[in-house]
């Protein structure tokens, strides 16, 4: 689902302190979005978002829409910041870059981490010793 309004990432970035936003982004590039839920029709957000330890924070954010375009972003998260933090910038701008997605990629349907998982899946298919009947294995890879 797409936030249902014309928000850009330099739109988003009008918003938040230049330290916050470029944090967020790099929460994005390193997949800690866990989930993002649109509500309201796109005036409001759900997210979880990992921390940088073992922590995972919850997000509620409003678009504040009073005439067809975003004045105000007003983000609670349960982070000690607490408000307009890092991991509300970073659920804004993971869901700003799937809404900007094609519709054509067949990546679209799949949030980032699972479809590498499958991409590589894809390259080490066949490789390995084949094994004796009654004889198997499970790898796990962390």
């Amino acid at each position: 689902m797409t936030l249902g309004i014309p928000l850009t990432l330099t739109q988003l970035q009008d918003f938040f302190d230049p330290v916050y936003y470029n944090r967020g982004v790099s929460y994005v590039r390193a997949e800690m979005v866990r989930m993002v839920k649109v509500m309201s029709g796109g005036r409001r957000l759900i997210s979880r978002v990992q921390g940088s330890g073992r922590n995972l924070y919850s997000c509620d954010i409003e678009l504040v829409i009073p005439e067809g375009r975003v004045e105000n972003i007003l983000g609670i998260c349960s982070c000690p910041v607490g408000f307009n933090c890092k991991h509300v910038v970073a659920s804004l701008y993971h869901q700003i870059l799937l809404q900007e997605r094609s519709p054509a990629d067949p990546g679209n349907e799949l949030p980032f981490g699972p479809r590498q998982w499958f991409e590589r899946l894809e390259t080490v298919k066949g490789q390995g010793t084949p094994r004796r009947s009654g004889e198997e294995q499970l790898h796990f890879l962390l």
